[in-house]
């Protein structure tokens, strides 16, 4: 009998990541109807600038991903097929309603990419190198730092509403 893995290894941290890009994906979706119900054009801008984001975060998941040596196009398939997607639908809600479901996958982002910070990356040093460790790292405390903006940015715009 084959032995399960049970470390923190390169295919768990891909799968975790997963979790991850879909949230930045579902995010972005909230944001999106955010912008089609608010006509206000700070709100709209600062939006922009959250979906913006966002892109860019899928993109240092996707590089990431590039050096775990998984491939991308499998690695997206993989991300919508298991964890799927969400759609939402503000039509019946206030600004503040909009922007706490904003603030709450914000909150959760920067939370998640905390907890894989703190994982034990020493059998992905062992498979990669310590240098895709610390490009790995790095790429996750620049994602906290991120999510930490956003969720000012829109505490920011919760007490304007």
């Amino acid at each position: 009998m084959e032995n399960v893995p049970v470390e923190f290894n390169c295919k768990v941290l891909a799968r975790m990541l997963a979790r991850a890009y879909v949230a930045e994906h579902t995010e972005t979706e909230a944001i999106s109807e955010a912008m089609l119900q608010l006509g206000d054009d700070e709100v709209s801008e600062a939006l922009f600038k959250l979906i913006r984001d966002n892109e860019m975060h899928k993109m240092m998941i996707e590089a990431i991903i590039e050096r775990l040596n998984f491939s991308i196009d499998e690695f997206k398939e993989y991300s919508i097929r298991t964890i799927g997607l969400r759609r939402f639908d503000f039509s019946d809600e206030f600004t503040v309603q909009q922007l706490n479901e904003i603030l709450k996958w914000e909150r959760w982002a920067r939370d998640y990419y905390r907890e894989l910070l703190k994982q034990d990356y020493s059998k992905i040093s062992e498979e990669l190198g310590d240098k895709a460790v610390e490009f790995i790292k790095d790429a996750l405390r620049k994602l906290v730092q991120w999510e930490e903006g956003h969720i000012k940015l829109v505490e920011n715009l919760m007490s304007k509403a």
